[in-house]
Parts: C-alpha cells; sequence; structure tokens
C-alpha cells in the first residue's frame, strides 16, 4: 500500500570505460595474521578453538586467492600457538604465507610488543631478542626469510623507536593515517596517496607511505555490521579514492587487522582478483591495481618539494602514543631470559628443550595481554625452566665414613633428561680440604646416575657436613644439592704422637708409683707389728727406762762423735 517498511543505502561501483587512460590507484593489502591469545590455567599462551578456526580459514582463503598480490604480517607467537594447539597442522599449510612473485612477507617482532614502552624502560636487548626471534621463526615456518626493509609503524613507535628500526634495516615505512600530522579526520579525508620522507632523530630519511586508516576501520567486526556489506564498502572507498585522484601514479596501503572477518577478507580478495567487470558482465577499465609493499613503493610517485639542491620528498610528521611504563615486567622478563640462557648452557645439544619457556618469555610481551596476564606468562616461564632442572637430582642425604685422613667421596647425580647434561659442582664443608679443587664441571650422561667421586682429606677426627650443589653451567641457575655427613675415625699425627707421649708418661709414673708403693707397704709392714705387741702388753703404755733407750740409740762412728 506504498508504506515504507525499511532503507537500504548500498555501493555501485561504475568502472570508467575501457578507453579511459588514467592510471588505476594502487593497493598494497597488508593483511595481518595474528591473533589475541588466552591464558591457559598454567598461565602459558594458547589459541582458543574459535581464533584457531578464525586463523585456519583466512589462511585458506589466501590460499584460494593466490594470484591477488599482497603483503602478509603474520606474528610469530600466533603461528606457534596455531601449531601447539593443531599438532597435525604442518609446513605447508603455511604456503599461503611464503613470499613469491605475488606474496611478500614482512618482518615483525615475535610477539606485538609496544616497541617505544620498551625502549623507554630499558629493554632494547630484550626488543632485540624479539625481533631476531620472530625472524628466525618465520624463516624456519616459511622456508623463507621476511622482508625487514618495510616497517609498518604502530601507534607505539616513537622516534627512538624508528631509530631502532633504521639501525636494523628499514629503509621504507607505512604510516596509517590517523597518525599522520597535522591530523585529518580519517572518517571523511582519504589517506594521501602520494609518497613522502619521515626523518630519524638522526636526519637519515625513510621513504613513506601512508594507510587508509578509514578503509581499515571498515573491515573490522561490529556489533550490528554485516561482513559482506564490510568489504563492499571498503571497495567503494577505494574507488571514489581512484576517482577523486586522476593524472598521477597513486597509491596507498590498506591494513587487514588479524580481527577482519573471513567472509570481509573473502569478499576484498574475490573483487581485487576480478576487478576489470567481466564477472558483472560488464567490462571496463579496473579502479584499482593490487600490489604488493615493495610494487607500492616503486609505481606511486612522490610528493616532492625544492630546497637549494632541487626537488625533494616532503617530510611528513606523524604522531605516537606517549611511553608507558612495564612496571616490574623489565626486571621480571630480564630474570626469566637469564634462567632461559643458563638451562641452554646446560642442555646445549638440545636447545628444543627450552622452546616452550622460551615462546612463554616472547609471548608475554604482546600489548594485548594486561601487567597481571604478563606476570603470569612470565612465570609459567619460569616453570617451564625448573621442570627442566627438576630432571637433575642427587640422593639428599648420606653418610660417608673414611679409615684414614684422605679418602673418596662418591656422588651420585641422576640426570633423567634423554640428553648430555653439563653442570657445574661446586664443594663445601669447613673442616674438610678438597686436594683436587672444590669446584669443577661435569658432563652428566642421559638417562643415568652418574658417579662422580670427591677427593677429600680431613683436619680432625669426628662428623663433618659436606654440603654440595649443583647448577648450570654457567653457575646461573640452582638445579639441585645434598648434604653429606662425613665420619673421620683416623687419628692424625699430632694426636699420634700426643698419644704416645700420653702413654709413655703412664708407663713411667706406673713404675715409678708402683716401686714407691712396694716400698712403703714394706716399712708400714714392720713398724705396725712392734704397735700391735706394745698395745697388747699393759707395760708398754709406761715409758722406757734410760737404760732401755740406750738400746734404740743409733751406733755412731766414734770419730764424729765431737762434730
Amino acid at each position: 500500500d506504498g508504506t515504507e517498511l525499511d532503507s537500504l543505502v548500498t555501493q555501485l561501483i561504475r568502472l570508467p570505460d575501457t578507453t579511459s587512460t588514467a592510471p588505476p590507484l594502487a593497493v598494497g593489502l597488508i593483511v595481518e595474521q595474528r591473533e589475541t591469545p588466552s591464558i591457559a590455567l598454567d598461565g602459558g599462551t594458547f589459541l582458543a578453538p574459535q581464533a584457531t578456526d578464525h586463523l585456519l580459514t583466512s589462511l585458506r582463503i589466501l590460499d584460494d586467492f593466490s594470484s591477488v598480490p599482497l603483503t602478509t604480517l603474520p606474528s610469530a607467537s600466533t603461528l606457534i600457538d596455531l601449531t601447539l594447539s593443531r599438532p597435525e597442522f604442518d609446513q605447508a599449510g603455511f604456503a599461503a604465507l611464503r613470499p613469491g612473485p605475488t606474496r611478500q612477507t614482512l618482518a615483525s617482532t615475535y610477539a606485538p610488543i609496544a616497541l617505544g614502552s620498551w625502549l623507554a624502560d630499558d629493554l632494547s636487548a630484550e626488543a632485540d631478542d624479539q625481533f631476531a626471534a620472530g625472524t628466525d621463526t618465520l624463516t624456519r615456518r616459511l622456508g623463507t626469510e621476511p622482508d625487514h626493509h618495510v616497517a609498518l609503524i604502530d601507534p607505539s613507535i616513537d622516534t627512538a623507536a624508528l631509530d631502532l628500526l633504521h639501525s636494523r634495516g628499514t629503509t621504507s615505512v607505512i604510516i596509517p593515517s590517523d597518525q599522520l600530522l597535522p591530523s585529518i579526520d580519517v572518517t571523511r579525508t582519504p589517506a594521501p596517496t602520494l609518497g613522502f620522507d619521515v626523518r630519524t632523530t638522526t636526519g637519515s630519511r625513510l621513504h613513506a607511505l601512508a594507510a587508509d586508516s578509514g578503509v581499515s576501520a571498515r573491515l573490522l567486526p561490529g556489533d550490528d555490521s554485516d561482513p559482506v556489506t564490510a568489504a563492499h564498502t571498503a571497495l567503494a572507498d577505494l574507488a571514489l579514492i581512484r576517482l577523486s585522484n586522476t593524472g598521477t601514479a597513486r597509491g596507498l596501503a590498506v591494513i587487514v587487522p588479524g580481527s577482519t572477518p573471513s567472509a570481509t577478507l573473502q569478499i576484498l580478495l574475490r573483487a581485487l582478483a576480478g576487478r576489470d567487470g567481466a564477472a558483472a558482465g560488464t567490462v571496463g577499465t579496473p579502479l584499482l591495481s593490487p600490489v604488493t609493499v615493495d610494487d607500492l613503493f616503486a609505481v606511486t610517485d612522490v610528493n616532492t618539494t625544492y630546497d637549494t639542491t632541487g626537488a625533494v620528498a616532503v617530510v611528513q610528521k606523524f604522531r605516537s602514543e606517549e611511553s608507558s611504563s612495564l612496571g616490574a615486567y623489565p626486571g621480571a622478563l630480564r630474570g626469566t631470559r637469564r634462567s632461559i640462557e643458563s638451562v641452554l648452557s646446560m642442555v646445549p645439544d638440545a636447545p628444543y628443550l627450552a622452546g616452550s619457556a622460551v615462546h612463554r618469555s616472547l609471548a608475554s610481551g604482546d600489548r594485548s595481554l594486561t601487567d597481571d596476564q604478563r606476570a603470569g606468562v612470565l612465570a609459567s616461564a619460569d616453570g617451564a625452566v625448573r621442570s627442566i632442572t627438576g630432571e637433575i637430582i642427587m640422593t639428599p642425604e648420606q653418610v660417608v665414613t673414611l679409615t684414614s685422613r684422605s679418602g673418596k667421596v662418591p656422588l651420585n647425580i641422576e640426570n633423567r633428561l634423554q640428553v648430555p647434561a653439563r653442570v657445574h659442582v661446586t664443594l663445601r664443608s669447613a673442616k674438610l680440604d678438597f686436594p683436587e679443587g672444590e669446584e669443577f664441571d661435569q658432563v652428566l650422561a642421559p638417562g643415568t646416575t652418574t658417579r662422580v667421586d670427591a677427593q677429600v682429606t680431613t683436619r680432625a677426627s669426628g662428623a663433618f657436613p659436606l654440603d654440595v650443589s649443583v647448577t648450570t653451567a654457567d653457575q646461573a641457575v640452582a638445579v639441585t644439592s645434598a648434604r653429606f655427613t662425613v665420619r673421620s675415625t683416623a687419628v692424625s699425627g699430632i694426636g699420634l704422637v700426643l698419644s704416645i707421649g700420653a702413654g709413655l708418661f703412664l708407663l713411667v709414673w706406673w713404675i715409678r708409683h708402683f716401686r714407691t708403693s712396694r716400698r712403703a707397704s714394706e716399712l708400714v709392714d714392720t713398724g705396725s707389728g712392734d704397735r700391735e705387741d706394745r698395745s697388747e702388753d699393759p707395760e708398754a703404755e709406761t715409758p722406757p727406762s734410760a737404760e732401755a733407750a740406750d738400746d734404740y740409740a743409733p751406733d755412731i762412728d766414734p770419730t764424729l762423735e765431737d762434730q
């Protein structure tokens, strides 16, 4: 009856006539392969089933449209989480990301980190580890090293971070239009379609192109948005940008976020694969030309100005987020990395054993994680380190008896790992000496117990504690320890001399005592008999007369009488 029920606004793209000579707009798609990690109960990261399915679908779409030139920006941490959640997913599944005639792969950090904040918190060495690990992981997964000459600028990249990128070999950058200065309304104003330069703090120039932030925003999922309509709207925006820029070779980049719905990505690539209108029955001149980022820089004209040397590229400034403190994270990260390096020194022939700890320590830097989540992931990395060192054990308490001053204490160290382990052993005791040294390195055979005889010398007899500690080869991380009780029954040289001297003294004393006692015994026996006789005679109480006393006088030599 003529009542309006609803309304619909859509986009119709009319291609120019086939006789048009205006060049198409070069479009450099940069498709991210990044998924927000989930946190497991043990603190490690993993991909939730929905994120895994989304990533696998996106990879299949990229493979289906392998003829469309584009650039990929994979996250190494996401790819590792994918292979951990889907062990059956082998290297062949990453064919869509492998560099080729229509594919360019950009290098990046292992996990998407806030680079400016890392540098502000003095994590430059750890940032280098992120770049190195990201490149190494992608090289092993894709079979080819990713391109590090082009970098994508995100809001965390400040001047210090730009200097770091330049020092690492970056010569060209892609900058989202909402970061350019002076600021523009990206919902109304398209990104610049001519090249320009940006300067480092040292004055070096980097070639730059803009990525249209408005088009990228249309690709993101919304509560009430339709993924197919989103793709067509983005295509219409690109067509309008081309129609408003004619006469020169122009180009821009479009960042396809990792969270872009699979249906949106599929419609976008299908349109770019059939951009001449043949699929719609009306052939025209293509408005868009998909290219890789390298080709985008090659075909896009540069906005120039003039100085004393002639025509030079216009220098554009860009804004970045103010760096924020990472709190306790830097110190914890350094500690975890040192522990991992120590474990690697213990099992240099099997670095894969520390793979889980390395992955978690690197993934902890993901800027999408909260402070508590970062701390939890780092703690799980430390736990992975302890699970390796925990495979080296010793008997906690042992008693060893020595019958001489010197002897050997048997140290039985069990290596439950299936690879050789290099450790450092330290002996400590206040009453024992170690003729062969109190510290030494030892290689433990895999899957068995290694006996090491420690040479010791006692300083005295008795029982003494011996503390044995086992650390990693670099002596930085404790592995295991044990306390021995060493009992010595031997007599020392000084003690022996003292014992012999004491024995001789006792012998001489006994002989003299025996002779003296015997002589005294004889005298006591004679005198006591006379006294007993007198005590029995009643008259013995009368004092003797003078005459009787003479009988008891001793004989005196007459010659001495006068003296």
